[in-house]
């Protein structure tokens, strides 16, 4: 591989929020809310844990989780859910899925959310 080949980069999987949906209902997946506290307890995923890509203590929480688990991110808008999929990826994860919309797309699909 020469210099600047991203032919074989590791890249997460961006899903909108119907497949999103189907997605973690039917695989087995660990859930990241990558949202503020006080988003995630105005109302997230069933099953979703809250790990606030802002917060400063996200890279060591991140470093815990196995990385050949599946993962699948969501945030409020979809952009801070891709910026923590690419972190993951770029530190050795293996299967990650992020949400291309964020928790009011994930609720007007059909998604349930639950509050805090």
């Amino acid at each position: 591989m020469s210099i600047g080949d991203t032919s074989s980069r590791r890249t997460y999987t961006n899903l909108e929020p119907l497949p999103f949906l189907e997605f973690i209902g039917h695989t087995e997946v660990v859930i990241l809310d990558v949202r503020t506290p006080l988003e995630f307890d105005e109302g997230h995923l069933p099953g979703a844990l809250n790990v606030d890509v802002q917060d400063p203590a996200f890279v060591s929480v991140v470093s815990q989780f196995n990385k050949q688990d599946s993962f699948a991110l969501y945030c409020r808008a979809g952009r801070r859910s891709q910026a923590a999929a690419q972190f993951m990826i770029d530190q050795g994860f293996t299967s990650v899925t992020n949400s291309t919309s964020g928790i009011a797309d994930l609720q007007s699909a059909g998604g349930v959310i639950v509050i805090s």
